[in-house]
């Protein structure tokens, strides 16, 4: 009787639903997920379909809502701040749920004056309305001021006792709303640490791939110059502006993908994510750290948009070939301290070995489908292509054009179920500035040793990305990165002999391709004293003008006498 009644909420929600109120359908959908114990071995990260679950005995409080909605009338009544149903006012217990505060706005007094939703009330973070009165919190890692309305970072290094200090010289090294404990601190100006890491990046403040920590870092820098003065296994909590472009997506109010925000109206994520449900039923949350499916999540500074056009790769297959598409939001998003684009690879590509970051709000633990509540981030390291194909043969075919694999060879961190669409990032080799190397398509299991998590390599689309998003992809690279990727040197001489890309093109191209194209571009100089002259240079370097000396120094000391 049980599955029958399950059986039918499933069918009700899926093929009743459209004729039905939106939020109706969202929790037949929602009963169906506390009602699957889903178990896969090859698998995309995101949510089943209704031929992969079977089910389990569902909370007695999900199955009585379930029934007071199928005793509803579906009449809509009409004024924003009446109820939507005629049996509203008998079950005000049932307030506590977010799907019911909105079909009943008057029954649970959710349609009275708050100044929260204007201008969040005044508040820096967190606005809450109670008893007619606007009350500021901030999240964690921040301290309200005495303003009741600002928040600031609190900073956990020199606040309070170091809390990196375990018997050894760890530095503890700030960021926005949290610390991290590192073996260096960078401190030269202009310098920070990359995220979670002794080493050093240079801080910027781009149109992309920007967060408030490392703007805050440039920002420091400018103000001291002048005169006045988180499918993720293994994971952690992430920080409220540590992700800014991390995209939720929801299927009919239940978690379903991620994706990233790569310009103010477009989001990139995963075809497999949109091969069978429709976008329609869909809404992209960003702006936030706790997952937008819950009942009661902070909703002042998130921003929801629907999706106005879905483009799927047109090649995309079964194997998770292709696997990428293009969100377009039914209008654009306002760049702020939580919400920003992250940059495209613009030509980069992290080499094996380089730490990443992978996001999103998938399953944490095997046993619990439902997904974290919480933005969760792990670091995964890249990894060779060749040493992925040979660990995914005979289960996967691993396409290593358009694959990349990140993960460590004992597993424990990854990507899982409900994190498909969302982001790799990497941070620059020149800057401390972030771009979207892979988005999360598949694996074998989540976190098993000798298997790797498997994202769609978004260098290989950025021209197929330039293509369909047309007039919105202008400015989406301000520099490119690795132009002469592809190109290599016969000769092992080539630098010796760079005034010769001009004078002899062919040859060069044919012997030194790769230095003549660094050379191009300024990422070598042709500027430099002739081997075993640079002591001698230095010795006449007042002699650069002397006509008895200027055939010589021309040919000899072109760096040392600036004749570049």
């Amino acid at each position: 009787m049980l599955r029958n009644l399950v059986v039918f909420a499933y069918v009700f929600g899926l093929y009743i639903g459209p004729f039905c109120r939106s939020q109706v359908k969202a929790v037949c959908r929602t009963l169906i997920l506390n009602c699957v114990n889903y178990k896969l071995q090859m698998q995309p990260q995101s949510l089943p379909s209704a031929q992969d679950v079977f089910f389990i005995m569902p909370s007695r409080s999900t199955l009585a809502l379930f029934a007071v909605l199928l005793t509803w009338q579906f009449d809509t009544i009409k004024g924003a701040c009446d109820d939507k149903f005629t049996r509203c006012a008998q079950y005000p217990a049932l307030c506590a749920s977010a799907s019911i505060r909105e079909s009943c706005p008057k029954t649970c007094k959710t349609c009275e004056s708050n100044l929260c939703t204007e201008n969040n009330g005044g508040c820096d973070q967190v606005c809450t309305w109670a008893n007619e009165a606007v009350s500021c919190s901030c999240r964690s890692g921040f301290r309200l001021e005495n303003d009741n309305k600002t928040c600031v970072d609190i900073d956990e290094c020199t606040e309070r006792p170091n809390p990196c200090f375990i018997g050894l010289p760890v530095y503890c090294v700030n960021t926005l709303g949290s610390y991290s404990c590192q073996t260096y601190k960078c401190k030269l100006p202009g310098e920070m640490n990359y995220y979670k890491s002794p080493k050093c990046c240079k801080a910027t403040n781009g149109r992309c791939g920007t967060t408030e920590s490392i703007r805050d870092r440039y920002l420091e820098t400018r103000l001291l110059a002048t005169p006045t003065v988180t499918r993720i296994f293994g994971g952690t909590n992430a920080g409220l502006s540590s992700w800014p472009w991390q995209a939720q997506i929801l299927n009919n109010g239940a978690p379903h993908c991620g994706g990233s925000l790569i310009t103010d109206r477009w989001v990139l994520s995963a075809a497999h994510c949109f091969t069978s449900s429709s976008y329609e039923n869909m809404f992209v949350y960003l702006g936030q750290i706790l997952s937008a499916s819950l009942d009661s999540v902070d909703i002042t500074r998130r921003l929801q948009r629907t999706i106005e056009q879905l483009i799927t790769h047109a090649e995309y297959s079964a194997d998770f070939r292709n696997d990428v598409a293009l969100l377009k939001l039914n209008s654009p998003v306002q760049s702020n301290d939580i919400i920003s684009p992250v940059c495209l690879p613009c030509g980069e590509t992290p080499e094996p070995g380089v730490k990443c970051w992978v996001t999103g709000f998938g399953r944490t633990n095997p046993s619990d489908f439902s997904g974290s509540e919480v933005l969760q981030e792990v670091d995964v390291p890249i990894v060779d292509p060749e040493k992925c194909r040979k660990a995914y043969a005979g289960h996967a075919t691993i396409y290593t054009d358009k694959m990349l694999c990140a993960g460590y060879d004992a597993g424990k961190k990854d990507a899982c179920n409900g994190d498909s669409g969302g982001p790799l990032v990497c941070q620059r080799a020149d800057s401390c500035e972030w771009y979207v190397s892979g988005v999360v398509s598949f694996g074998k299991g989540c976190a098993l040793a000798g298997y790797y998590g498997i994202y769609a390599n978004v260098i290989n689309y950025e021209a197929w990305i330039r293509e369909q998003l047309g007039d919105d992809s202008a400015n989406l690279c301000s520099k490119i990165y690795n132009q002469c990727r592809g190109r290599k040197d016969k000769d092992t001489d080539c630098e010796t002999k760079l005034d010769k890309c001009e004078t002899f093109p062919k040859y060069m191209k044919a012997n030194c391709a790769l230095t003549c194209c660094k050379l191009q571009i300024g990422e070598i100089s042709n500027c430099f004293d002739n081997s075993g002259m640079t002591n001698i240079c230095h010795i006449y370097s007042n002699k650069c003008r002397d006509p008895t000396l200027l055939t010589f120094m021309e040919e000899n000391c072109k760096k040392t006498c600036n004749f570049c």
